[in-house]
């Protein structure tokens, strides 16, 4: 392959050097380089990859942030054990 043109990982159509858009170290055409999920168009410095698949930050939080309490979201009280008198948890282990 010419240092002047790479296969398009969206469409595997070739893509010259005129009009690459360069993410995850390959070279994509414009409206190839979009979001795995949503299908939104990416720009080169504003996405996130997972497993070599580029993702917008939205779908990207959705899919693989950490959630729940500590991580941007409330726990709730659901998320402590019932605790006795003496300390002791009451009705099963925590969660």
């Amino acid at each position: 392959m010419s240092s002047q043109s790479q296969k398009c990982p969206g469409c595997n159509k070739t893509v010259y050097f005129a009009e690459k858009v360069v993410g995850l170290n390959k070279w994509w055409h414009k409206p190839c380089f979009k979001c795995t999920k949503c299908s939104k168009t990416l720009q080169p410095a504003q996405f996130s990859d997972h497993e070599d698949k580029p993702y917008c930050k939205r779908c990207y939080d959705n899919s693989f942030r950490h959630q729940g309490y500590g991580f941007g979201q409330s726990g709730g009280l659901d998320c402590f054990p019932e605790l006795g008198a003496e300390g002791e948890i009451i009705g099963g282990d925590p969660k």
